[in-house]
């Protein structure tokens, strides 16, 4: 991984600008254009998350009851690359 805080948290991540909270990492390196492009999608799939009082814990917001399988987010990346190539 090139993320330099691997084992953070989300609400570690998370920073109030004002209006909304925004994830913001911290890379070892510039990242290339496709991986650019799939942060954004991330970004986009976790965006509108509700940040509790409880503690933080996986939740695949893009499934119903929350789950992430594998399998979804491999297709969604190979639609990515798809339209990569298009």
């Amino acid at each position: 991984m090139i993320v330099t805080n691997k084992g953070a948290l989300v609400e570690e991540l998370s920073r109030d600008n004002g209006v909304s909270r925004a994830l913001e990492f911290e890379w070892q390196r510039s990242l290339f254009v496709w991986e650019e492009k799939n942060l954004i999608s991330l970004k986009e799939d976790l965006e509108g998350h509700i940040r509790g009082n409880t503690p933080d814990g996986w939740v695949w917001k893009p499934e119903e009851g929350g789950a992430f399988l594998v399998k979804f987010y491999y297709l969604k990346l190979v639609r990515l690359m798809l339209e990569e190539e298009v």
